[in-house]
């Protein structure tokens, strides 16, 4: 279980399989209320495998992510600039995502803004899609006015999502009311 981590900085590589937080995920993971605002630039040639929460999941693996944000900006130096991911890249395993926020950047011509079509999306928004969009996209005014916030709080009656508008760009994961 990975909670309440918040990482950021910059990756640069000529190998593959890159990942802000997890490269390979394997029996039951839980990462909640994390954010990856990690700049990842590939300069391998081919698929890049690289994501921003985690690049694997691994074969019987059960991976919950749940209130989850990522940032960061992720570039393929390929020429065909494959094997993007915003959240997991590969997955051979289980994987769902629940009011998680993409809110990155990307140079992809292919891949998942959240995760392979195996994973179970619920509640899920993006700004830019990362590869093949999924989930629900949001413009840049719902973000900022805190329209989406208050979707991925979903109602919850502990404070998870917010958002100090005019400040905030996006929504923030927060306990503050």
């Amino acid at each position: 279980t990975i909670k309440n981590l918040r990482v950021n900085g910059k990756i640069k590589s000529d190998g593959r399989t890159l990942s802000a937080l997890v490269c390979n995920a394997v029996g039951n993971v839980t990462l909640s209320g994390c954010v990856s605002e990690v700049d990842i630039t590939s300069n391998y040639h081919g698929v890049c495998e690289l994501a921003g929460m985690i690049a694997y999941v691994n074969d019987r693996a059960e991976v919950a992510i749940t209130d989850c944000v990522v940032k960061g900006a992720f570039n393929s130096m390929a020429a065909d600039k494959k094997g993007m991911a915003g959240f997991v890249y590969l997955q051979t395993g289980y994987c769902t995502l629940t009011n998680c926020l993409y809110a990155g950047t990307n140079n992809a011509e292919d891949g998942y803004t959240f995760a392979p079509y195996s994973a179970n999306l619920n509640n899920c928004y993006y700004l830019n899609p990362c590869g093949i969009a999924q989930g629900k996209q949001a413009t840049k005014e719902q973000l900022a006015s805190g329209e989406i916030a208050a979707k991925l709080q979903a109602g919850r009656p502990d404070q998870v999502w917010g958002q100090l508008l005019g400040t905030d760009t996006i929504p923030q994961l927060t306990a503050e009311a």
